[in-house]
């Protein structure tokens, strides 16, 4: 199974994963990393990797948050907007999940160094995959 795994924002992060093969450390065959500007480039990954499923951090504005966004233009909000149509359109099945279940996956320390919007996502597809059977 292919997974597109994205961590939307401004700079978003994006893991393509094959859980064809898994590490010994818990983690599955990475095919592709990367961060796009925005949803820049999304289609074009949809496109080439034809993922069976794409994982997204889910956005929650909490009311003890919410002053934070004053005149915020949500460009995360935005992002999730073009993923969901572009999920859509592509036939995949979009699974969002919130941000709480990315951080409690523990990614090795060799995949520490890269970007953290992409290891937000890896660990979104690493959450997936291991609840898939659930």
């Amino acid at each position: 199974m292919i997974i597109l795994s994205i961590d939307p924002g401004a700079a978003t992060g994006y893991a393509v994963c094959n859980d064809s093969s898994w590490s010994r450390y818990g983690v599955p065959c990475v095919i592709d990393t990367g961060v796009l500007l925005k949803w820049a480039g999304l289609r074009g990954l949809i496109n080439k990797y034809t993922p069976d499923v794409i994982v997204a951090e889910k956005f929650i504005l909490y009311a003890g948050r919410a002053k934070n966004f004053n005149h915020d233009t949500l460009v995360v909000v935005r992002v999730l907007g073009v993923i969901e149509y572009l999920a859509e359109q592509s036939g995949t099945l979009l699974v969002e999940q919130t941000a709480s279940v990315g951080k409690s996956v523990r990614l090795p320390d060799s995949m520490l160094g890269k970007n953290s919007h992409v290891r937000d996502a890896l660990r979104h597809a690493i959450a997936y995959l291991r609840s898939a059977g659930d």
